[in-house]
């Protein structure tokens, strides 16, 4: 009977020590994952946030990205991020990154670092925007240039494309206006292009021998187009201002 009792006991205290064995695993049978000590004081966030900008081009257009450099920082926890405009928080902005929009230019952002887990306290990172250079641009054929199924194309210095003034049908003398916005750029070239065919001829400054590049400066400016042509067929384009 002793030993009966003797063995029961035991196989209690094997059951006991088993589900305390199996509660230190997780339900995948791995061990889990250490939890930081809420006893534990944690260490003060040291260091500084350095906002880094981007500038990218998209089908023709630019657009600015700002990131929030972390690597000045002493922590090695996660961080959540805030972004604010001239004190005034972003709706939606909570990411290392942030897209920046014409609300923003000439604007003062700040990103706001803050640490969690085994680090706390937060840190700041600001950045101004500048503010693109922005030409309105006017363009109008003279009366006497070959103006049928012809659209003109904006290029950037290096030959990339930047906008179209008209993807269709002709300009008119009246003019077609639009606006190029940029961070970077300096010069802009203008080219034809045809309803069916991308010849690809480059105006020119005023005459045959002025360059093709023309200066990319803020504020407004309108070009007439002219133009010599054999067979219907454009050649010997020329741009004067005014």
């Amino acid at each position: 009977m002793a030993n009966k009792k003797f063995f029961l006991g035991m196989l209690v205290m094997a059951l006991v020590i088993g589900m305390t064995v199996v509660g230190c695993e997780d339900e995948d049978g791995g061990k889990k994952p250490d939890v930081p000590d809420p006893d534990a004081t944690p260490t003060p966030l040291t260091g500084t946030v350095t906002v880094t900008n981007a500038v990218t081009i998209y089908i023709g257009e630019e657009s600015m990205k700002l990131t929030a450099d972390t690597s000045g920082l002493n922590g090695s926890s996660g961080y959540s991020y805030r972004w604010s405009r001239d004190g005034t928080e972003i709706s939606g902005a909570r990411s290392s990154t942030y897209d920046v929009t014409a609300a923003d230019y000439g604007k003062t952002l700040r990103v706001t670092v803050t640490a969690y887990g085994n680090y706390s306290g937060e840190k700041f990172g600001d950045f101004t925007v500048p503010t693109p250079t922005t030409l309105t641009l006017t363009l109008k054929w003279d009366n006497a240039a070959q103006k049928k199924d012809t659209g003109i194309i904006i290029e950037r210095g290096d030959g990339s494309y930047w906008k179209g003034a008209q993807t269709s049908g002709n300009l008119t003398t009246t003019g077609s206006t639009i606006t190029l916005t940029s961070w970077q750029e300096t010069k802009f070239k203008m080219r034809t292009t045809y309803t069916f065919v991308d010849l690809k001829y480059y105006f020119k400054k005023d005459n045959a021998s002025g360059s093709d590049l023309f200066d990319f400066t803020n504020g407004a400016k309108t070009y007439t187009l002219t133009n010599t042509f054999t067979t219907s067929v454009l050649y010997d384009l020329f741009a004067t201002e005014g």
